[in-house]
């Protein structure tokens, strides 16, 4: 008895089309990886300088309040504003980058950003948390909302970006970086542990003296007789 051994042969076109697909859909994965890391640039499009290092302190972020710790869940505004310089006048600029770090962990949550409803600023078309100025009209402040994390066990730091023209910008250091943590619960404020059963084995005695102003003219009726 004879053994018949049977091969199979595919195509030449179903294997090199099998190769392309392949190469396609890597292709593809890594511009989306690579695409995403570059579009979260936080400096804006065309500035090409680096940043000023001279009279960083015109700028500042601030939050409402000045609170020194966050309660989870609260809504908070936040500003981004020019000081008065030595004219009394105020520095604007035409455009800026506001955004949240976690300086705990990066999975953490930082809460959630939101426009204030004007029309100067609006949400980021390529990074989650992220407020950018709507035109490039001047401006000297700017505000948005800001909603804590529904957890107090982290920190985050608010961040910004401000540019004037191409050539004269400011980076998020000093005061346009602004950190802020949780509030931590004092454990005098907790709610003490409620005893379900509770036993009163020894003997308590109590003394108890009133004192009172009381004479014959201002309270005459009933007064003792021998007071």
């Amino acid at each position: 008895m004879s053994k018949v051994t049977v091969s199979k042969r595919y195509p030449a076109s179903s294997s090199m089309a099998k190769m392309i697909n392949l190469f396609t859909i890597s292709t593809i994965f890594l511009s989306v990886i690579h695409k995403g890391n570059m579009e979260c640039a936080k400096i804006p499009d065309g500035i090409t300088s680096p940043s000023s290092v001279q009279d960083v302190v015109r700028y500042e972020i601030e939050i409402s309040g000045n609170p020194d710790t966050y309660v989870a869940g609260e809504q908070y505004t936040i500003y981004l504003r020019s000081k008065p310089s030595n004219t009394e006048d105020f520095n604007k600029f035409i455009r800026f980058v506001l955004y949240i770090d976690n300086s705990t962990s990066k999975d953490s949550d930082v809460g959630t950003l939101q426009l204030y409803g004007d029309s100067l600023t609006k949400m980021s078309e390529n990074c989650p948390n992220m407020v950018v100025e709507a035109d490039l009209q001047p401006k000297f402040e700017i505000q948005i909302l800001w909603v804590a994390p529904t957890t107090t066990n982290s920190c985050v730091v608010f961040k910004a970006i401000v540019v004037e023209t191409s050539e004269l910008w400011f980076n998020e250091h000093g005061p346009l970086s602004k950190r802020l943590c949780g509030e931590v619960e004092d454990e005098g404020d907790s709610q003490p542990i409620i005893l379900r059963r509770c036993c009163a084995c020894d003997e308590a005695k109590y003394e108890v003296t009133f004192e009172g102003l009381w004479s014959r003219n201002t309270h005459p009726k009933d007064f003792p007789p021998n007071g």
